[in-house]
């Protein structure tokens, strides 16, 4: 996550300047806890969003047919389904 990477140079950085000389504040990881938590949180959602989109995806493909067939006119239904029927016989 590019965030993150940001946040993670900003910290090195930070590092560095503090060696340096000394700096009158949090340190930037400290600092940056809750961004972090956020990002964590947020990652995990589009993890789980991704999933549920490839079994949306999946079942579509397995029901696809069946529910293009119920959408489709009266007449043509009655038509298709006495076609199945001569078929079987």
């Amino acid at each position: 996550m590019q965030a993150l990477d940001i946040l993670d140079g900003e910290a090195s950085e930070d590092e560095a300047a503090r060696k340096e000389m000394p700096l009158n504040r949090l340190k930037s990881y400290e600092a940056n806890v809750e961004l972090i938590e956020k990002a964590n949180r947020y990652r995990s959602i589009l993890m789980q969003a991704a999933e549920s989109d490839e079994s949306v995806r999946q079942k579509w493909e397995e029901w696809e047919e069946s529910i293009t067939e119920l959408t489709l006119d009266e007449v043509i239904l009655i038509y298709e389904i006495l076609n199945l029927s001569l078929i079987v016989r």
